[in-house]
Parts: structure tokens; sequence; C-alpha cells
């Protein structure tokens, strides 16, 4: 089978899903190459060059006798329009939605335009492919309940290679070489510092576990608009010796951020899912997470839990896990377990490679949509 994956508009979570998935999709001889998002003229107009025939999404539309396209995978509503709107298109259509836009949510103008028109094509798009792929249970109810349309989860993968434990030796070399002391507890946020992923509600739990726990450091690994308000916030309280502000690292370097610590935050009420919660089960570390939203079920009887935007609670329930050693390393090795079971790329492929060819072999009937 040869198929087409619509690449990303971005660097961070369909990035890593359109790379990773093709790259596992090729060990089991399906022939898997990525076309630009949004075809020849957008991409000519982006980058001042012409893509080459074998990126470029304008030749994949149309199923001729002579093609050598099974199926094409979406991953973006809005730059799939001229595709699926188009009578000529004959190639089979599935569409993967990693989120339900909502700009209302987004600071930063040229995101909510994007957004807005990505939630305005978003039911026009799933109406007319073969088949709607939600990344978790959370997304597929959202969808249901927003637009109703009908979808089936293939939750997204890690790659428990890159992302795998350390040994607690390799734990205190990492932390020296970032000039955080041997005996503290680390606890890490890895995500954009954006309204929906809400950084402050972490921020503002700090003075309460450190007041506590004084030698706990918190790394926040991100940047974005809150950014000041966060600094602000650290100032008041009075953190700052006990935080440790990074911009987003390279792949290797975020690898031994997650592998050195103790603890990984997911502060974001209404997370897709999210890479960040299971790179983190991937390397052993526990996961505190808001109480809702696609963490909750990957994450099962691993994680811990606390009410979305309750700093005290937050703080409750970090305190308690950094203070339990036996039940953070039981958890720690629980999530490894889980990924190891369901969410490594290979297993993740296999499924896709079952929808693919469910649409391909026309088994499968276009999604209802009421």
């Amino acid at each position: 089978m040869r198929i087409h994956i619509q690449g990303s508009l971005g660097k961070y979570g369909v990035e890593s899903f359109v790379q990773s998935l093709a790259s596992s999709l090729k060990k089991i001889n399906i022939q898997a190459s990525i076309t630009p998002p949004l075809g020849s003229l957008a991409t000519r107009a982006i980058t001042g060059r012409r893509p080459t025939a074998k990126n470029d999404l304008q030749k994949h539309l149309f199923r001729s006798p002579g093609s050598q396209t099974d199926l094409m995978h979406l991953n973006y509503a809005f730059p799939s329009l001229p595709l699926v709107l188009n009578p000529s298109t004959k190639v089979p259509l599935l569409y993967t939605v990693h989120g339900v836009p909502r700009p209302h949510l987004e600071p930063e103008i040229r995101y909510k335009i994007g957004y807005m028109l990505e939630q305005a094509s978003l039911r026009a798009v799933a109406k007319r492919v073969d088949r709607v792929i939600a990344i978790s249970g959370y997304v597929q109810k959202l969808l249901l309940n927003s637009y109703g349309i009908r979808s089936d989860v293939i939750h997204n993968g890690v790659d428990t290679e890159v992302f795998h434990p350390v040994p607690p030796e390799t734990k205190l070399s990492l932390r020296s070489n970032m000039g955080i002391p041997v005996d503290a507890k680390v606890v890490l946020f890895v995500g954009r510092l954006y309204p929906y992923k809400d950084p402050l509600t972490l921020v503002k739990s700090i003075h309460t576990v450190v007041s506590r726990l004084p030698s706990v450091v918190f790394v926040i690994v991100g940047e974005g608009p809150l950014m000041n308000a966060m600094t602000s916030e650290i100032s008041k309280s009075g953190v700052r010796a006990s935080v440790r502000l990074v911009a987003f690292l390279p792949r290797s370097e975020l690898v031994r951020m997650v592998q050195m610590a103790d603890v990984q935050v997911s502060t974001a009420p209404t997370e897709m899912l999210g890479f960040s919660v299971l790179e983190a089960m991937s390397c052993h570390v526990p996961v505190v997470a808001a109480a809702s939203g696609g963490p909750v079920e990957v994450l099962g009887r691993s994680g811990t839990f606390f009410n979305p935007g309750h700093e005290i609670d937050l703080a409750e329930k970090t305190i308690a896990i950094l203070q339990d050693d036996e039940t953070r390393s039981a958890r720690g090795q629980l999530a490894r377990e889980i990924v190891l079971r369901n969410h490594t790329w290979d297993k993740v492929a296999s499924r896709y490679a079952d929808a693919y060819n469910s649409v391909a072999d026309g088994s499968r009937k276009r999604p209802s949509i009421s």
C-alpha cells in the first residue's frame, strides 16, 4: 500500500505524529510519503520555491488508472478543503483529528484566525472523508457533541527507545549538569505557555509545595504569551530560587530533562492527549494531571489527578507523591508498562494500517454526521 500523509503546519505535536507514523509504517511495508499541508501554491508562497513532484500534494488529489496513491491521510481541515470539495478527487481519504479548535483560548491573532478557519472547516471535511480518527476518547466525545461527527479512536504513540528510564546515578548526573542539587526532588512541566495549558495554576502551587518541601525544584520548559505573568507570579510569591525557566529545547535535551524528573505535571484542563504525558510515562516518570481531558484515559491507575484549576489541590497531590517514594516508583513503573503495552509507534502504525485497509478496500463507509 502507498499512502500520502499530509504534513505539519508547525513543529511540535502534529509534526512529531507525522514523522513518527511515517517511519513506523515503512517498517510494515507501507510506503508512506509526507506531502505539504497546503499544496503547491501555498507552499511556494511560504517557502519561495516550488515543491518537488514527489512532495506536491496537488499531484495526489485525483486517482487515475495509473495512480500510485492508495490513500491520503489528512491531519487538518481547512488546508484540506480544496481536496475534499473537488468532485474529481477519487483517492480514499482518512482524516485524523488532533484536537477540537478553541480559537477563544488563543491570545495571538494569527493563531486565533487559524483556529477559526479550522473550526469552520472541520465538519465539511469530516463529512466528505471515508473515515475519521480521533486521537483520544476525549476528542471523540467533543467531535460528537459539538459537531455531530462520529469517529474511531487511535491514541498517539511515543518512541520508547528514545524516551526510556535511566538509573538513579544518571538522574543525579543530569541534574548536576543543570546546576540542580543532587538531593533535590524535581517537578517538570513541558508545554506551550498559553492559557489553554494553564501553566499559571502550576506556578501558583509552587509556594505551597516549597514551604513544606524546601528542596523541591520546579523546571518549566516552554515559551508563550504567559511568560511575563508567570515570571511576575514567581517573583511575587518569593519562589524564584526554586524555579528554572527553560525555553523549548532540541529533542535530545528534552529527553534528558524528562529523564531527570521525579514527577511531571500536566495542568491543561482540556488537553486533547498530550505528547509530553506519554513521554514522561515512557521514562518511568509519574504524572500529576488535571482530572479531565485526554491524559486521564492514557494514564489510568498510573496517574495522580487534581481538580483542574485548583492550585492548592495540585500542590497537595504533588507533595503527597514526592513524599512517597514507593508510590512514586510504582506509578512510574506502571506508566512505562502502559506505554509499552499500548503506545509504541509500532502498535500505533499497526492500528492505522488496519484503518487504511478498511478504507482502501471499501469495507468502511463514510462516517455518519448528524
